[in-house]
């Protein structure tokens, strides 16, 4: 039986942020989950190309002790959402460097 892709995507994030997939049946709740987070996991065939320009933009100025993130932001809501790269939280917030994880 060939897996969904949403499912393996969640499995895969789920191993990077050391959290449990939740199998909930389509009862509302996150998808993944640790000690600490509480994660939704959206998949799409593609990301915004100016999202990822923005964020490479970002990531291009920092040094090894900086971390790049991009803010986005609406003319229609308050809200301020920060957009950054899987490696980069693994690194900075899940201590797994990254040359351990290449190994596996």
């Amino acid at each position: 039986m060939i897996e969904k892709r949403w499912k393996a995507q969640e499995r895969r994030i789920a191993r990077a942020l050391n959290c449990v997939r939740l199998k909930r049946g389509g009862e509302p709740g996150p998808d993944l989950e640790n000690e600490v987070l509480k994660v939704e996991v959206k998949d799409r065939a593609e990301l915004p190309a100016w999202i990822i320009a923005g964020l490479a933009q970002a990531r291009g100025f920092t040094s090894p002790s900086q971390l790049g993130i991009l803010v986005l932001t609406s003319n229609s809501t308050r809200q301020a959402l920060v957009v950054m790269d899987l490696r980069d939280y693994q690194d900075w917030y899940v201590g797994t460097p990254r040359k351990e994880r290449a190994g596996k």
